[in-house]
């Protein structure tokens, strides 16, 4: 070390015990430069006494010197922490819902999913770690059969995209009759900076119960159709 200005000579003078003298104290783990590649650069952090403070650190090789400076980064690494424990807060709440939720970024690559996307659609834990894009995914739903059976694979893109960007310009919602005999209801959601959300729900249980009490009430009034006798049914607001 043959030169550092007054800013490192104060926080070294707070790590010796006594006069500063030459050598100097290293406080930071610099990066090494590598020839011909410019300036190299590393986080590290500065304890003093139990308060940690942390630098972006940059080398850059200047003939047969080296020239190393530091620049604070508190602020981004407690931007970086909050951001990871906001995703894991987000992650933990997602993997207890029971619909299947996936969420694209602008390039429409795949960035976060919940443990109910593969229960619901059979897709490999795999393939979705891979970050695949929306329509690599829907092609692999087509495959697995979980999505409604095209006439030809150009209408099915044209479905797909039709989908894509009705989820992306506003809520769309489309219900799914899957060859396997379920039904799934798919949303389509925007989210800022031109991010999209799927979320797949099953809704056979609920398609299900409608048809039988529709067709309970048609029979009913099948049933009621059938009486000679004259017949007027009021209900409780005292509406025929």
């Amino acid at each position: 070390m043959t030169w550092a200005n007054a800013a490192y000579l104060r926080r070294a003078e707070a790590r010796v015990d006594g006069e500063l003298g030459w050598p100097l104290p290293r406080l930071l783990d610099t990066p090494k430069p590598v020839p011909g590649a410019g300036t190299a650069t590393r986080r590290a952090a500065l304890d003093d006494n139990g308060i940690v403070s942390w630098y972006d650190c940059h080398s850059h090789r200047i003939g047969d010197q080296t020239m190393m400076f530091a620049l604070p980064a508190d602020a981004a690494v407690r931007a970086e922490r909050s951001l990871r424990e906001f995703v894991q807060t987000l992650t933990k709440t997602f993997a207890d819902l029971p619909i299947g939720l996936a969420i694209f970024d602008r390039q429409r690559n795949l960035q976060l999913f919940n443990p109910a996307l593969i229960d619901l659609t059979g897709l490999p834990t795999g393939f979705l770690t891979a970050r695949p894009t929306l329509f690599d995914l829907l092609d692999k739903l087509r495959e697995l059969r979980m999505v409604p059976e095209p006439k030809d694979f150009r209408s099915w893109r044209q479905q797909m995209a039709n989908l894509e960007s009705a989820a992306a310009t506003g809520h769309h919602a489309e219900t799914w009759s899957l060859p396997g005999g379920q039904t799934y209801r798919v949303t389509g959601r925007p989210h800022p900076d031109g991010a999209v959300a799927f979320l797949f729900e099953d809704i056979t249980s609920e398609v299900s119960l409608t048809r039988k009490f529709r067709a309970e009430l048609l029979l009913g009034a099948h049933v009621l159709d059938g009486i000679e006798d004259a017949l007027v049914v009021f209900a409780p607001n005292g509406q025929a």
